[in-house]
């Protein structure tokens, strides 16, 4: 997902903010829905099914679910995963979702210059039994790296791997306590609900 500028967008003139990615919950019917953007809206039902727009236009995300209890938040699919679906629904008829096991969020700039790279994935929790487990990967990671392509962003990470088929082996290469780490994790397809 190419990151929002200031803010984000759903209804025309609403003004949103960017306040987690990577979320899960469990929607209206029951499903489970994950890799979520959770947005601060100023609407308190928001248009499920359009379009969520940076601050140049883009769509950056689709609008996904909203709260039943009438808070102004809104949960959004990233684009890049919506098309990441598309094309394999139209590849297969099917999709198979797989998971590293892991929630987390952005390093702070601060960070990112101590490590000396643009940005990275902080792991904030593993689940066990997961992918990440195994690999052993541990909250507090800071994921800087995939199959030796830099990994800036949790987004950024998300959308590698949703990119690939279950049993993938994948290289991980992480920062741990300023020492640097390749681990390897074997994908899964997502259980669910997972937690």
């Amino acid at each position: 997902m190419r990151p929002p500028g200031s803010g984000a967008t759903s209804v025309p003139g609403d003004q949103a903010s960017i306040a987690a990615i990577g979320q899960e919950i469990v929607g209206s019917s029951g499903a489970h829905l994950a890799d979520l953007v959770r947005i601060d809206t100023t609407v308190v039902t928001p248009t499920v099914g359009g379009p969520v727009l940076d601050g140049g236009g883009s769509v950056v995300a689709i609008s996904t679910a909203s709260p039943q209890d009438g808070q102004s938040v809104e949960w959004a699919t990233p684009v890049d995963l919506a098309r990441e679906i598309a094309a394999q629904l139209l590849a297969s008829g099917r999709v198979v979702p797989v998971w590293l096991g892991v929630t987390g969020g952005d390093i702070a700039g601060t960070v990112a210059h101590e490590l000396g790279v643009a940005g990275g994935a902080l792991v904030t929790d593993v689940y066990r039994g997961s992918p990440a487990a195994s690999s052993g990967l541990r909250a507090g990671d800071v994921v800087i790296g995939l199959d030796g392509h830099q990994v800036t962003s949790m987004a950024n990470l998300i959308m590698a791997i949703h990119a690939l088929p279950p049993g993938t082996t994948i290289e991980l290469d992480v920062e741990r306590n300023a020492t640097s780490q390749r681990l390897r994790a074997v994908l899964t397809p997502r259980p669910a609900p997972v937690g």
